[in-house]
């Protein structure tokens, strides 16, 4: 763990973590080329930085099964300390906790219990009760939700999808700290597996190299 970076600290882990990602060989894509470029045009640690954009692309190397570049890249960011870096450090958590999930998923042992041993920074981090019960769960895809999207007067796949996103992430976080009496971790895979696949029904989402706008 790096504490209390260098400005030169700082550059020198921002160009690991591009390495880590590999963005000039991904595949071509309409749709999720736009993140991957802003990504590439900036990415910062610097006091105050907010690595959200670095969490997206995150988020979508894991949506579509490439768990490799995630996880270079959160071996990479889990030497940033929450202490005194002076980041968004929730952004931070999320990639390394995504990935962390996913390793167990796909059965990744050894990079599963490396991550495990980070998902709670800063020291002693437990996740808030509204998140293990299941409150913020979005549910972009409930009947309800999904008649108020289809009245908008603009095109709101991206949006969904985004809504999508998000709740893998929580899910993730609630397996990886137990899950609750409301969410067993049973319930918690099958609703993840169920999510990951009415994100990739949406247009355009079915693999990277998507055709959307």
């Amino acid at each position: 763990m790096i504490v209390n970076p260098t400005p030169e600290q700082r550059k020198e882990l921002a160009a690991e973590v591009l390495a880590a990602a590999d963005l000039d060989t991904l595949p071509p894509s309409k749709r999720h080329g736009r993140d991957v470029r802003r990504l590439q045009r900036k990415l910062t640690f610097g006091r105050g930085a907010v690595p959200s954009a670095l969490a997206s692309v995150v988020h979508l190397f894991l949506l579509y099964g490439d768990f490799a570049r995630a996880y270079r890249v959160a071996s990479v960011v889990e030497r940033i300390d929450p202490e005194t870096w002076d980041i968004d450090y929730n952004y931070v958590r999320g990639m390394i906790q995504d990935t962390a999930y996913e390793a167990h998923r796909l059965g990744y042992l050894a990079e599963a219990s490396e991550l495990q041993s980070w998902i709670r920074h800063p020291a002693g981090y437990t996740p808030p009760e509204i998140l293990m019960n299941g409150s913020r769960l979005r549910h972009p895809f409930s009947e309800e939700n999904m008649t108020e999207w289809r009245a908008q007067p603009v095109d709101m796949t991206s949006t969904i999808a985004g809504e999508g996103l998000m709740d893998l992430s929580t899910l993730g976080r609630m397996w990886l700290f137990g899950g609750s009496r409301e969410w067993p971790r049973e319930r918690i895979d099958a609703f993840y597996d169920e999510t990951v696949e009415r994100i990739k029904a949406l247009p355009g989402w079915a693999t990277w190299e998507g055709t959307g706008k």
